[in-house]
């Protein structure tokens, strides 16, 4: 496995008249996640909320960036999700 190989494409809506797919690396991906949770500064111990379809790009977001600083990820359902108080204490 070498970092140019492929993570995953990303589709776009086609606002500009015509969607295309946009190829992202594993090692772009692998870099943007350590990044993010270095400048969040999350790490074991701390939990980190997935509220996005699992469709919608911020998913890679929710779900990596956690993991590979060694937190914890909860999955909040719809309801949850759609409370903010229900959200806070569910962490």
């Amino acid at each position: 496995v070498d970092d140019d190989d492929p993570a995953y494409v990303l589709h776009t809506s086609g606002s500009t008249g015509a969607p295309k797919g946009v190829l992202v690396t594993r090692g772009a991906l692998a870099h943007y996640a350590l990044a993010m949770a270095a400048r969040l500064a999350i790490g074991p111990g701390d939990t980190w909320a997935h509220t996005a379809s699992l469709a919608f790009s911020s998913a890679i977001r929710q779900l990596l960036v956690p993991l590979v600083a060694g937190a914890t990820v909860a999955l909040a359902d719809d309801a949850t999700r759609r409370d903010a108080a229900a959200l806070a204490g569910s962490l």
